[in-house]
């Protein structure tokens, strides 16, 4: 089981993917976008992964808000769900945290294969 953060702005994107990480048996905490998630981090719960959406509205997207977790809590492992592979917005992160980056649309096996893939790096 993974203590599983997840941050998207996307209700049925959320939803379902919430849904796909219960029933893989994680627990799941979920915000509809990331200054939500950084409070919860900051009133103290922690977490071993963070999975999140790329591009969220307003001041803060998911990179910044896994740099923030990454200063907050000083480790971190991320899986970026984003419907763009383009790799610049990644290069900022340089190696201050284990990434994968999972592209929409996903199975469910794809992310169970992600979510393996991360946890044992």
């Amino acid at each position: 089981m993974v203590n599983v953060l997840l941050v998207d702005d996307d209700n049925l994107v959320r939803e379902v993917v919430f849904r796909l990480l219960d029933v893989m048996g994680h627990q799941v905490v979920s915000f509809d976008h990331p200054s939500k998630a950084l409070a919860h981090i900051r009133s103290g719960e922690t977490f071993d992964l963070l999975i999140t959406d790329v591009e969220m509205p307003g001041d803060m997207n998911g990179i910044d808000l896994a740099r923030c977790v990454k200063e907050e809590t000083g480790q971190l492992k991320v899986i970026f769900v984003t419907g763009n592979h383009d790799p610049e917005p990644f290069a900022s992160l340089g190696n201050r945290c284990e990434y994968i980056v999972l592209v929409k649309p996903f199975r469910r096996r794809q992310l169970e294969e992600t979510i393996t893939q991360i946890m044992v790096s």
